[in-house]
């Protein structure tokens, strides 16, 4: 059974390390974030290296914006 790591606050550098560090270890990421642009380049990026990856947009600011995805 494949693990899920779920990053909140996906981004360049710490966040996309974490990501890619796990996604390598046989995880699939869930990357959440505010910008759905930044998303798109961050998921294109991890699938480009074979990595299963989803995106969602939401604010963790706003904590009801994170649990409609649950």
């Amino acid at each position: 059974m494949k693990k899920t790591l779920i990053l909140v606050g996906a981004g360049k550098g710490v966040g996309n390390a974490v990501a890619k560090e796990f996604a390598s270890h046989d995880f699939r990421v869930v990357l959440i974030a505010r910008s759905q642009e930044h998303l798109k380049e961050y998921e294109e990026e991890l699938q480009g290296q074979g990595y299963e990856v989803y995106t969602k947009i939401a604010d963790a600011l706003y904590p009801e914006t994170l649990t409609k995805y649950i």
